[in-house]
C-alpha cells in the first residue's frame, strides 16, 4: 500500500516538475524567439528606419514634406504600392475631413512607411549591384545577391503588413470622421442669439417634467447671483452667455457654501454633481448624442481639430438625458450655428447690410489679385526663357568666344555694329557665323542689313581696311550681281576710307564701277572706330557694357513683347480694370526685359578673356603712336570657369552615357557663367526677400521650385524658337505653382488670411456708418499696397500684432475725423428738445 502512495506521489511530482519545466521553457523559447525576431527585425529595418529619420528632417527642413514623399513613393515599387493602395485614398479623405490638426501626424506615419519601404528596396538593389561594383568571388556574389533579394523581399512583406494594419485600424475611425465632415456641410441659415434664447427656453420649460430635482428656475425666476456663483466652478461668468435653466442642489457639507446640479445656457449645459467630476456640454461642434446602457456619449467629431467625445453616465445627474436625444434636431442647428459662425448679434444686424459685401469685395479683389500674380509670373518666367535662348543664340551661334582670340577687335566690331543696328530696327543678320562644313563661306558677307551685304573690315588704318578687300588689284567680295559688296570701316576712317576707295575705283578694280564719285556706295561707316572696336573685346570696358546692353535688349524685345500680351488679356478675362490690367502687364514686360538683359549684360561681360586695364594701353604693333585699346588683365571668373568647364568634360561622369546624355563632356565656360548668373538675378530677390524675413523658408523654396520648372520648361521648348520657349516656361511654371499650392500654402494668402480676422476682430466693435466703413475697409484688407503689407507683416515676426497695430491706427483715424460734440451742442440739443410743441 505504502508503494502505492509512494509511486503516486512519484508521478504528481513528476508531473507537477514537467508543467514547471514546460512553462519555464515555453517562455524561454519565447523569450528568445521574440528576441531573435526582434533582433532580426532592427538588423534589417534599422538603416531603413535611421535613413528615415534623417530624411524627414532635411525634408521638415525644407517645408517640402508631402511633395517629397510623393516623389519618393515613385522611386520603388512597395513604396508605390502603398501610395496607391493607402496613402493616396486617405489622403483624399483627410482632404474632405479638412481637419488638419487630425491628419498631421497621421500623414507623418504613412510618409515614414513610404520611406522606409523606399530604403528597403534601396539597400536590396545596393546588395544586387555590389559584386558588378567591386571584385568579389564567385560565393560572395550570391551571398550579395541572396541578401538583396532578401531586402526586396523584406519591403514587400513589410509594405502589405502596414496596409492590412493600417485598414483594419483606421477604415472605421475615418469613416466616422467623413460622416462627420457630411454633417458640418449642411446648410444652416443665420441665426441671431434671440432665437437661440426662444428655443431653449421652449426646451427648457419641457425640462420642469423631466427634472427629478425639486429645486428647479427658468429664466423668469432665475437667481443670478446663484447661476454666476454656479458657473464660476467653471472659469465662467455670465458676460458671454445667458442663464436659460437652473437647477441647484445644496451641498449636503454643512461647511460648504456651494451648489451644485446643472445650469443650461445659451452656450451650453453644466453639470455638478458632489464628489465627481464637473462636465461642461458645449453647444457648439456638437454633432450626435447616443445612448448605451451605461453611458450617453456626446460627439463633436473633429470640431475642435481633435477627436473629442464626453461621456457621461446616464444616472449621473437628476437630468435623463433622453431628453436631449429626442429634441436633438433643434440643438443641431444652434451647434452648427455656432460652428460656421452664423449667430449674428445685435450689431451684427445692424452691419450685415454692407459690411459682408464689403469684406467679400476685399477678399475676392485679393484672391484675383493673387491669380493674376500667379500667372503673370508664369508668363514672365516664359518671357525670361524667351530672351535666354535668344541669348544663347547669340552667343553660340555668332559670338562663340571669337572676341577672345588675337583677332578679338575685328570680331567684337561685327558684334558691336549688329548690335546697334539691331536695336534702331535694321534687321542685321551676322552672316559671317553661317558656316559651311565648320568654316566661313569663302568671299561671303560678314554681316547683312536691310538686305544690303557688307563685309566689315577694321584695321589699324584706313588704307589696311579697304585694302583688305581687296587681292592682286582685284575685288575679293561680290554681290550676287557681281558688283562690289560694302565695305565698314571704323567710323574714324570714314573720309580716308573712301579716298582709298576712289583710288581703287580710278585704278579699274571696282568691277562695273568707273566714277570716283560713287566710292560712298561701296564704303559703310561703322558704329564704332577703331579703338572702340577694340575696347569692346574687353569686359568692363563702356564699349563693351554698352553693345552688351543692347544686343541684350535686342533679345528681351520677343520675350517682353509677348508677355505684355498674355499678361494682359490674362488680367483682364480674370476680372481685373483694364487700367489695372495694363500696368501690369507693362510691368511684366519692363521686368522680362530688364532681366533678360541684365543676364545677358553680365554673363557677356563676365566671359571676356581679359578686364580692361586703363593704365596700360595697347598699341599697335610696328606703329606705338596708334593706340589699338585701353589695356586688360586676366579675368579671373573666366580663367576659373574654364578650368572647371576642363574638370568636367574630363570627370568620368561626363565620359560615362550617362554624362553625354546630359552634355557634361560639352560643357563651356560661359555656359557655367550664364547658369550663375541667371540664378542670382532669377533666385537672388527672393534670397533677399528671405534674408529680410519678408519671407518664409518654405516660400522661398517654393518659389525656387516654380522659378527652376519655368527655366527648365522654357528650354524644353527651345527648339521651336521663341513660341516654344514661351509656352513651355509659362506653362511649366504655372503647372508647378498650382501643384505646389496644394502641399505649400503662400506667405501672402496666410498674412490676409491673419489680417482679415483680425479687421473682423477689431473693426466689428464699433458702430461705424456705411462711408466709415468703406474708408476703414480700403485702408486695411483692400489696400492697394496689399502685397507690400503682406511682406512687412511676416518680416515683423509678429503678423497678428502688425495687423492689430495697422486696422488700429485707420479705426483711430476714422474715429478722429468724426464730429466732436461738445457741451453747447448738448445744450442746444436740449434747448431744441424742450421747444419741441410735439412733444407733450
Amino acid at each position: 500500500m505504502l508503494y502505492i502512495i509512494g509511486v503516486i506521489i512519484i508521478i504528481l511530482i513528476a508531473i507537477w516538475l514537467i508543467k514547471k519545466l514546460g512553462r519555464f521553457f515555453s517562455k524561454l523559447f519565447k523569450v528568445l524567439f521574440t528576441f531573435t525576431s526582434k533582433t532580426i527585425y532592427f538588423i534589417i529595418l534599422g538603416p531603413a528606419i535611421l535613413c528615415t529619420k534623417i530624411f524627414y528632417g532635411i525634408t521638415k527642413l525644407l517645408h517640402l514634406q508631402s511633395f517629397i514623399y510623393y516623389l519618393l513613393s515613385f522611386c520603388s515599387l512597395p513604396s508605390f504600392i502603398y501610395l496607391c493602395g493607402i496613402h493616396i485614398s486617405y489622403s483624399r479623405k483627410e482632404k474632405f475631413i479638412n481637419v488638419k490638426e487630425f491628419s498631421l501626424n497621421k500623414k507623418r506615419q504613412r510618409n515614414d512607411i513610404i520611406a522606409i519601404s523606399f530604403f528597403l528596396t534601396l539597400e536590396g538593389i545596393g546588395f544586387l549591384f555590389i559584386p558588378t561594383v567591386i571584385k568579389v568571388t564567385e560565393e560572395e556574389s550570391d551571398a550579395f545577391i541572396g541578401l538583396g533579394l532578401i531586402y526586396i523581399v523584406f519591403a514587400f512583406i513589410y509594405t502589405f503588413y502596414k496596409i492590412v494594419k493600417w485598414s483594419r485600424e483606421n477604415r472605421t475611425n475615418y469613416e466616422h470622421y467623413i460622416e462627420w465632415r457630411k454633417w458640418t456641410q449642411k446648410d444652416v441659415d443665420f441665426i441671431s442669439e434671440d432665437d437661440i434664447e426662444n428655443i431653449l427656453i421652449s426646451i427648457s420649460t419641457n425640462l420642469l417634467e423631466q427634472d427629478k430635482n425639486k429645486n428647479k428656475f427658468t429664466v423668469d425666476g432665475m437667481p443670478f447671483g446663484r447661476a454666476i456663483a454656479f458657473i464660476s466652478y467653471f472659469n465662467k461668468n455670465l458676460d458671454d452667455e445667458d442663464p436659460i435653466y437652473f437647477s441647484p442642489i445644496m451641498s449636503s457639507d454643512e461647511n460648504e457654501l456651494r451648489e451644485y446640479g446643472i445650469l443650461i445656457t445659451t452656450n451650453g449645459i453644466y453639470i455638478s454633481v458632489q464628489g465627481k467630476q464637473d462636465v461642461e456640454i458645449p453647444f457648439m461642434g456638437l454633432w450626435t448624442i447616443k445612448k448605451n446602457d451605461t453611458k450617453t456619449f456626446f460627439d463633436y467629431g473633429l470640431s475642435f481639430g481633435e477627436p473629442k467625445v464626453i461621456e457621461v453616465e446616464n444616472n449621473f445627474c437628476s437630468l435623463n438625458f433622453d431628453f436631449f436625444i429626442n429634441i436633438f434636431e433643434q440643438i443641431e442647428n444652434i451647434s452648427l450655428a455656432m460652428l460656421h459662425d452664423k449667430v449674428k448679434t445685435n450689431l451684427d444686424e445692424a452691419l450685415e447690410s454692407y459690411k459682408d459685401a464689403e469684406i467679400e469685395n476685399a477678399g475676392e479683389r485679393f484672391n484675383i489679385k493673387q491669380h493674376g500674380n500667379d500667372i503673370a509670373n508664369a508668363v514672365e518666367l516664359g518671357g525670361l526663357g524667351t530672351g535666354l535662348s535668344q541669348n544663347a543664340h547669340i552667343y553660340n551661334n555668332e559670338i562663340k568666344g571669337f572676341m577672345n582670340g588675337a583677332r578679338g577687335g575685328g570680331y567684337a566690331a561685327e558684334y558691336g555694329n549688329n548690335a546697334i543696328d539691331r536695336l534702331t530696327g535694321k534687321g542685321a543678320t551676322n552672316a559671317a557665323q553661317e558656316l559651311v562644313n565648320g568654316h566661313q563661306a569663302k568671299s561671303e558677307a560678314d554681316r547683312i542689313v536691310g538686305g544690303v551685304q557688307i563685309q566689315t573690315k577694321y584695321y589699324k588704318s584706313a588704307s589696311e581696311s579697304i585694302g583688305a578687300a581687296f587681292e592682286h588689284k582685284q575685288a575679293l567680295y561680290l554681290n550676287t550681281d557681281e558688283t562690289m559688296m560694302q565695305i565698314e570701316v571704323p567710323r574714324d576712317q570714314y573720309n580716308q576710307a573712301l579716298q582709298e576707295m576712289q583710288k581703287r575705283i580710278k585704278s579699274g578694280q571696282v568691277p562695273g564701277e568707273t566714277n570716283p564719285d560713287n566710292a560712298k556706295k561701296y564704303v559703310r561707316k561703322g558704329h564704332f572706330t577703331y579703338f572702340q572696336a577694340n575696347n569692346i573685346a574687353l569686359a568692363g570696358s563702356i564699349e563693351g557694357i554698352a553693345v552688351d546692353a543692347a544686343q541684350g535688349i535686342v533679345c528681351a524685345f520677343p520675350g517682353a513683347g509677348i508677355t505684355v500680351v498674355l499678361s494682359f488679356a490674362s488680367a483682364v478675362w480674370h476680372g481685373q480694370d483694364i487700367k489695372e490690367a495694363a500696368k501690369q502687364s507693362t510691368l511684366s514686360g519692363l521686368k522680362v526685359m530688364g532681366r533678360s538683359a541684365v543676364i545677358y549684360t553680365i554673363t557677356m561681360q563676365l566671359s571676356r578673356k581679359e578686364i580692361i586695364n586703363i593704365f596700360t594701353p595697347k598699341r599697335v604693333i610696328g606703329n606705338p603712336q596708334v593706340v589699338k585699346s585701353l589695356g586688360g588683365i586676366e579675368n579671373p571668373v573666366f580663367s576659373g570657369a574654364e578650368k572647371l568647364a576642363g574638370k568636367i568634360n574630363s570627370s568620368a561622369l561626363a565620359k560615362s552615357k550617362a554624362g553625354q546624355a546630359l552634355g557634361l563632356d560639352q560643357v563651356k565656360s560661359r555656359q557655367i557663367i550664364g547658369g550663375t548668373v541667371t540664378a542670382a538675378v532669377v533666385f537672388g530677390p527672393d534670397v533677399c526677400k528671405a534674408f529680410q524675413g519678408k519671407i518664409s523658408g518654405k516660400q522661398l523654396i517654393k518659389n525656387s521650385i516654380v522659378n527652376t520648372a519655368g527655366l527648365v520648361g522654357a528650354a524644353i521648348g527651345t527648339p521651336l524658337p521663341i513660341v516654344g520657349s514661351m509656352v513651355g516656361g509659362a506653362a511649366a511654371s504655372f503647372f508647378t505653382k498650382k501643384v505646389l499650392d496644394i502641399f505649400i500654402e503662400d506667405d501672402a494668402v496666410e498674412m490676409f488670411r491673419i489680417m482679415r480676422e483680425e479687421f473682423l476682430d477689431i473693426v466689428m466693435l464699433y458702430a461705424f456708418n456705411k462711408d466709415e466703413f468703406d474708408i476703414i475697409v480700403n485702408g486695411t484688407i483692400a489696400n492697394p499696397e496689399m502685397s507690400k503689407i503682406l511682406q512687412n507683416m511676416h518680416q515683423s515676426g509678429s503678423p497678428k500684432d502688425y495687423a492689430d497695430a495697422l486696422i488700429n491706427g485707420v479705426v483711430q483715424k476714422a474715429l478722429s475725423e468724426r464730429e466732436k460734440i461738445t457741451n453747447a451742442k448738448i445744450e442746444e440739443g436740449m434747448r431744441l428738445l424742450l421747444e419741441d410743441k410735439s412733444i407733450a
